[in-house]
């Protein structure tokens, strides 16, 4: 599947995609949750996104971004940078049983933000200006980057 807009704008959009065999090319940024819409996005299963580059979570005043990314296999790879909860937005960010999120440029987790679960993180590296919850419940959650934590950034460990 190939598509250039955002998953969000304005409006309620969720979107899926699960089982191994699918994978979804987008050539430009790629955006979930914009303009005080609401946004979700779920990779399942072996599923795998890529981004052709800059993308968020949760952008804008007004607007939730929400993407869970679950399963061994299942991946969304962004050729540059990832803002999660950026302009003011809100976003939660879920990876669970081994799901991964890479980023070749940096991550920046803006106040608004919460990154949870026992998956993997794997950007170039990580500003933390929201909330880390490793695990967030049983497990681990694999930050192979380095963290800068701001004054008002969070980290929870259960």
């Amino acid at each position: 599947m190939r598509d250039d807009p955002p998953i969000s704008s304005e409006a309620a959009i969720t979107a899926g995609m699960s089982g191994a065999n699918t994978r979804w090319t987008n050539a430009e940024f790629f955006i979930v949750g914009l303009n005080g819409g609401h946004g979700v996005l779920s990779i399942a299963d072996g599923a795998q996104l890529t981004s052709g580059n800059w993308a968020a979570v949760g952008y804008g005043a007004g607007t939730t971004g929400e993407l869970t990314i679950s399963g061994p296999g299942s991946r969304w790879t962004i050729q540059e940078q990832l803002d999660i909860a950026i302009v003011g937005g809100q976003a939660v960010v879920t990876l669970v049983n081994s799901g991964e999120l890479h980023s070749i440029g940096p991550m920046t987790v803006y106040a608004g933000a919460r990154i949870r679960g026992d998956g993997i993180l794997r950007p170039a590296n990580i500003i933390n200006e929201g909330l880390l919850e490793p695990g967030a419940g049983v497990g681990i959650l694999h930050i192979q980057s380095s963290v800068t934590q701001s004054d008002a950034a969070g980290l929870e460990i259960e």
